[in-house]
């Protein structure tokens, strides 16, 4: 049982899904989530070099911001506020190429959610439920008594 803990394989990520845990990242554009693909990934990689969360590296809003924009020169990336993170002006030629992969690339699709279900509960809604549940004459009447 422990085993299964201590075993270092069992943390590995894929860079070709870390896609898919971005916050924001399934409301972007179709263009614009391919480039975040690419830069998730490159993430991934980064974190597993460094040895540190992904999320610590360059956090999920500032990669949501750098795939919209989509920077295409190392001066774009240094001279806009949102990526003064260090890891991105470290590595800016690594967050250019995956932009440019990005950019020919589009977002993957996502798996096709469940449908729901057509049935309808036999509990009542709102007022009914809420009504049900209590005794006394303000249930029935809806005026409230004076008390002495």
């Amino acid at each position: 049982e422990c085993q299964e803990l201590i075993d270092p394989g069992s943390y590995v990520r894929d860079p070709a899904e870390a896609w898919r845990k971005v916050a924001g990242g399934l409301r972007l554009e179709p263009r614009d989530g391919g480039v975040l693909v690419a830069l998730a990934a490159e993430r991934e990689r980064l974190a597993a070099e460094e040895d540190l969360i992904p999320h610590f590296l360059v956090p999920d809003d500032t990669l949501v911001a750098l795939a919209k924009s989509a920077p295409r020169s190392r001066r774009d990336l240094e001279h806009d506020r949102r990526f003064a993170v260090r890891a991105l002006q470290r590595h800016a030629d690594r967050w250019l190429d995956a932009i440019g992969r990005g950019l020919d690339a589009p977002r993957p699709r996502s798996p096709a959610r469940p449908p729901r279900r057509a049935t309808r509960s036999s509990r009542p809604r709102g007022g009914a439920r809420s009504r049900r549940g209590r005794r006394g004459p303000r249930a029935s009447s809806g005026t409230r008594r004076r008390r002495p």
